[in-house]
């Protein structure tokens, strides 16, 4: 995939102005939806939204660590984020709406928490599976931030394969917005239902041929958006590179040695089913064992190897012991 700087930062911002209403982004905004584990409530953060029971942890750890003005204050929240809820709490929110307003070191930590955290995975999802048009990197992203992922279940609902398993990319980018929009639209959750304006948007610009995002500026969600004025036009080549593991509440990683490679060109369900088996690994937290049979890396997603993180600590956070790790339709 090759990208420009000035791609990647109209990405970003776009993104900035689905989830904020900025394309600079609102580093200190906070919001609340029912969109946590089980319908529960959560806040959300920051100036492309990370979520209470996502990632806000370890932002808030990054934060912490950086020595901000607010960190000493935040310092007794880090732990509990994720594990006590924390949504009501005045003083935890108050923090964080200072630090994003006011101290350039927040700033600088959720610039980089960002890149590494949702832009890097979906650059590398997009180069597995064989990804190269602007447009593509644009909705693969925006589900990353929004969604978590590209969810294994929409996949599973529309039929052309990625082009690493010898599909067509645009006919793949443009099925599985269609598929997208209808999942939101019709989500049980109705919290969801207004951001169908993420995929009206992103069908905008396929309808008009925008795949190089040449075309600008960009509608988002009523925000016009181009690349920011320093970034330069000149292209890069993002080389196909794997981020480490990163570590969830505070498990040890040992790199990405085992990965697998990506499916072998097939074509037809086959195909389909071999890409959506290596995407589920990476969704459900990359488990990987040694030659005896013994984990080196636990996943740390619901399914059949991360169920227990349902059971085994979010009944903790929620005051539930009867969750079952197979329920999952949560964005």
């Amino acid at each position: 995939m090759i990208l420009t700087p000035a791609n990647k930062s109209l990405c970003e911002r776009v993104l900035n102005a689905f989830e904020t209403g900025s394309a600079e982004g609102d580093y200190s905004v906070i919001a609340i939806f029912h969109d946590g584990p089980h319908g529960i409530r959560q806040l959300t953060y920051g100036r492309s939204q990370t979520t209470e029971y996502g990632k806000l942890q370890d932002l808030v750890t990054r934060y912490v660590n950086a020595n901000g003005v607010f960190s000493a204050g935040l310092a007794p929240f880090a732990p509990l984020v994720g594990y006590k809820p924390l949504v009501d709490n005045e003083q935890f929110k108050t923090l964080l709406r200072q630090a994003g307003r006011d101290d350039p070191i927040m700033k600088t930590v959720q610039d980089r928490f960002f890149d590494e955290r949702y832009y890097v995975p979906a650059l590398n999802w997009a180069q597995v599976f064989g990804f190269k048009d602007a447009l593509s990197m644009l909705v693969i992203y925006d589900s990353f931030v929004h969604s978590g992922s590209i969810l294994h279940f929409l996949r599973a609902r529309f039929p052309e394969v990625p082009p690493a398993s010898g599909g067509d990319e645009r006919t793949w980018i443009s099925q599985y917005v269609n598929v997208r929009q209808e999942w939101l639209a019709n989500h049980s959750n109705t919290e969801l239902h207004p951001t169908v304006y993420r995929t009206k948007c992103l069908r905008f610009e396929i309808d008009r041929g925008n795949w190089d995002l040449a075309l600008v500026p960009i509608n988002a969600n009523g925000i016009l958006v181009g690349p920011s004025p320093e970034i330069s036009g000149h292209p890069i080549t993002a080389l196909p590179t794997e981020q480490p593991v990163v570590p969830f509440l505070g498990e040890m990683t040992n790199g990405n040695e085992g990965i697998p490679p990506e499916p072998a060109s097939t074509a037809g369900f086959t195909a389909n089913t071999a890409s959506i088996a290596v995407d589920e690994w990476h969704f459900f937290g990359e488990q990987r064992y040694n030659s005896n049979g013994g984990i080196i890396h636990s996943g740390h997603k619901e399914g059949e190897d991360g169920w227990w993180q349902r059971v085994g600590l979010y009944w903790k956070k929620i005051g539930r012991d009867d969750l079952d790790g197979r329920d999952h339709d949560w964005p």
